[in-house]
């Protein structure tokens, strides 16, 4: 009965995407069943008993398959524009789960009641023009939803038709710090953007998604 509490997706230059999950729990299984016995009600084996990548179904044996997906592969497209300076660029979706138990309930059992999915993103990145500075004055959201116009992060991998878009819709740049260097080195930023919708998830693999 596991549900992902929140999920998120980190990218930082010189480095690997990554994905981090908070997983919520319903309730803890009988450590018996973890282990393979014709005796005991076995509901799940980890892996399958497959020991070798290989032998899974959902295995790729193309040898650019394995390899992550990488940060310099990745764009971010947001207030109408591709970023082509950013450092790096995290995505924070959290569905709020709460944790509820109720009466005659046995008391390893418990409900996780989700409320409202909210969405983070955080970037760092080098100024470039002065279309954040305008951002920043403008209290209204941002609500076209037309191409270009959305926050959109597409990550590809090379060598491979695997490719990762995320769509965000109805944001507004909630807040930004900007660091000016004393040595008159490039002015940089940190930002906080929060979508209200998304507007779309595509991935695209070879592989076989669970689920």
């Amino acid at each position: 009965g596991c549900r992902i509490n929140s999920l998120t997706i980190e990218a930082s230059e010189g480095e690997e995407l990554k994905m981090n999950m908070d997983i919520n729990a319903r309730l803890v299984d009988s450590i018996t069943d973890l282990y393979q016995d014709d005796s005991l009600a076995v509901s799940y084996v980890s892996r399958a008993t497959v020991t070798n990548n290989a032998n899974l179904f959902n295995w790729n044996a193309g040898s650019d398959y394995g390899a992550p997906f990488f940060f310099s592969e990745g764009t971010f497209t947001v207030f109408g524009q591709q970023f082509l300076k950013v450092n790096s660029v995290s995505i924070e979706i959290n569905n709020n789960l709460m944790d509820k138990r109720y009466m005659g309930g046995h008391r390893d059992m418990k409900e996780g009641i989700p409320a409202q999915r909210t969405y983070n993103i955080t970037f760092e990145a080098v100024v470039t023009d002065d279309q954040l500075f305008k951002e920043m004055l403008n209290e209204t959201e941002n609500v076209n939803s037309s191409a270009g116009q959305m926050v959109e992060f597409v990550f590809t991998k090379g060598g491979t038709s695997e490719e990762i878009t995320l769509k965000f819709k109805n944001y507004f740049l909630d807040t930004t710090e900007i660091t000016i260097p004393d040595d008159k080195g490039p002015i940089s930023f940190s930002s906080t953007i929060k979508p209200r919708d998304l507007a779309s998830c595509v991935v695209k693999t070879d592989n076989i998604l669970m689920g």
